[in-house]
């Protein structure tokens, strides 16, 4: 496995602004875990020479963390909250802050998403390359799913910069979670994002990427690492879920193998997808479903027409009894039902 590149240093303490560029500013929010991190980073854009900024990912309803974010806003009208996901470490602030904000301000917040998901309702949702209003600064949206169906970064043109949310982590690689989460959209995503020529990464969790390109072909390598290593455990025998996460995983601490399991279930359906593995059941009977895609005839109201990639195709619908886990917001709180299912390789003997 290739060693993953250095990043700046993590934020040290909670609810202190910190200055990143002549245009962006940090605050760790105090929620750090093994899932977060030190905390969600949240980030004022924008509004140098005292106009418009935007907060992005305000992250959990927490009082202090919010006058923080208000200290680092140090007056200036804030026109955009951007929440890059539905996740519940990244948005829960944005309605406390943008009532507060309006007792003190003519300008209107809008809270900015990619979809409603997970109890997020945004006040207006952003297509992908939608630009948001803020002054000194042109932020861009980028519609990155995989990690999550409605996940946003956003490109500060001007320093051709990008805020990554959860797709792209200091220090840290990402669970991608069915159902909602998606490997393949995924990849895709970063792929694009490698398209960019980007020279920093602000995420919402750890230090600064200060070397975009060396990161995103780690996360790149790294992803096609595990899928062969998913491969290899099949060739072995190890026909589960569980069974390759023991083999894959071993030397990874216990509570980091629950949340193995799902990006390994991510790489296998991936896979199925593409005809390379099958799915049966405990009586060695192969499991065939529908998949979702989107219809030819709707591509073209895809973001970039007939080409775009399968990052910008819409949003499909959430399961319906799709909602997240009480202790972890990045996994489902029902286990998918392929979880307990055997794995093999395609056209093998069942």
């Amino acid at each position: 496995m290739p060693d993953m590149p250095d990043t700046a240093a993590p934020p040290a303490q909670a609810d202190v602004v910190e200055e990143l560029s002549d245009r962006v500013v940090r605050i760790l929010a105090p929620n750090p875990s093994i899932m977060t991190g030190p905390g969600t980073n949240t980030y004022v854009v924008g509004g140098t020479s005292g106009g418009r900024v935007a907060v992005i990912d305000p992250g959990p309803d927490d009082a202090g963390h919010v006058q923080a974010i208000r200290d680092a806003i140090a007056g200036r009208p804030v026109s955009a909250i951007c929440i890059t996901h539905h996740h519940a470490d990244h948005w829960p602030a944005a309605f406390p802050l943008a009532a507060q904000l309006a007792e003190t301000q003519d300008l209107r917040v809008r809270i900015y998403g990619r979809a409603r998901r997970g109890g997020f309702e945004p006040t207006s949702v952003l297509p992908h390359a939608a630009i948001v209003a803020v002054d000194d600064a042109t932020l861009r949206a980028v519609h990155t799913p995989g990690h999550a169906s409605d996940h946003l970064c956003f490109l500060l043109e001007e320093e051709d910069a990008l805020f990554t949310g959860d797709h792209v982590m200091g220090g840290s690689t990402v669970v991608i979670a069915p159902p909602d989460g998606d490997m393949a959209r995924y990849m895709a995503a970063l792929e694009h994002l490698r398209t960019l020529e980007l020279t920093r990464m602000y995420p919402a969790h750890g230090g600064v990427i200060e070397d975009p390109g060396a990161m995103l072909s780690y996360y790149v390598e790294h992803r096609h690492e595990r899928e062969h290593e998913v491969l290899e455990a099949l060739a072995a025998g190890r026909t589960t879920v569980q069974a390759i996460v023991e083999r894959v995983y071993a030397d990874v601490p216990q509570p980091l193998q629950l949340v193995a399991h799902f990006s390994v279930l991510a790489h296998l359906l991936d896979l199925r997808d593409r005809g390379v593995v099958e799915a049966f059941d405990d009586s060695g009977r192969l499991l065939v479903d529908a998949t979702a895609s989107v219809p030819e005839e709707r591509l073209p109201q895809a973001a970039g027409g007939e080409e775009a990639p399968r990052a910008w195709m819409p949003i499909p619908p959430p399961p319906e009894d799709w909602e997240a886990a009480p202790d972890n917001p990045e996994l489902p709180a029902r286990i998918p039902p392929l979880m307990q299912a055997q794995f093999r390789p395609a056209g093998g003997e069942t």
